[in-house]
């Protein structure tokens, strides 16, 4: 059995668990450092019940800046562990990277999963658009369902980029490239570039700032499953 810190003689400050409620307190809190209790018990006592006395989406709000703290050493740890308790309990959230999304269909968010998992090295790009995306999406107090929809284009656009070689191609010379690997089907192909000119086009969500249209959640969630799905179905015919 581990001795404790008091036991092996160290203070609350000399402690890692210290750096760690010291962030937790200054960035998500948003309290003065100063004004932390300098004993773990009050500490983490005052963290207890701002969980289970405030909204219901404060504990994810705590989970998620942990699964961010870069400083976290057992960030990688928890990620696992979180998803495996959400699995048991079959809650209605499931993690997504480091993010809450609501789970309404599980083959959505393995679509998104699959996207972010091959969006390393070159395609990191990628996934800091589709994290981003997430991000947006997720917000438990502030959706931003517009901004989420251009994070899950430029996903998009940054693949077409990647693949093309050309950081100003735009997904019609993506498309011509990889028809001449594996060739696509008229509609198809049409039907993917009207998708992209909804966001793209002088009347698209990028660009009415005024009279904007309304983009609810049920838009912004099919467009990132949607982008992030085509993000793998670019990279699976550009290996053709």
């Amino acid at each position: 059995m581990q001795a404790t810190p008091e036991a092996r003689g160290l203070s609350f400050a000399q402690t890692w668990m210290y750096g760690v409620y010291r962030r937790v307190w200054a960035d998500y809190l948003k309290v003065p450092v100063d004004e932390m209790p300098d004993d773990e018990v009050t500490v983490r006592e005052i963290l207890k019940n701002r969980v289970l006395q405030g909204p219901w989406y404060v504990s994810l709000e705590l989970i998620e800046f942990l699964l961010n703290d870069a400083n976290h050493g057992n960030a990688s740890q928890l990620a696992p562990a979180v998803a495996r308790v959400l699995d048991e309990e079959k809650a209605g959230f499931r993690l997504v990277g480091t993010r809450f999304m609501e789970v309404t269909d599980e083959r959505e968010i393995a679509a998104i999963e699959e996207a972010m998992a091959q969006s390393t090295d070159a395609f990191l790009p990628v996934r800091q658009h589709l994290d981003a995306a997430v991000r947006l999406y997720s917000d438990k107090r502030a959706p931003d369902y517009r901004n989420s929809i251009k994070e899950s284009i430029s996903a998009v656009e940054a693949a077409v980029q990647i693949l093309t070689g050309d950081s100003k191609a735009e997904l019609g010379k993506a498309l011509a490239m990889l028809s001449s690997k594996a060739p696509l089907h008229g509609a198809f192909a049409s039907a993917i570039k009207s998708l992209y000119g909804y966001t793209s086009d002088s009347n698209g969500i990028r660009h009415a700032l005024s009279n904007e249209p309304v983009v609810d959640a049920a838009d912004a969630k099919f467009m990132l499953v949607a982008c992030a799905a085509f993000v793998v179905y670019l990279r699976q015919k550009a290996s053709i």
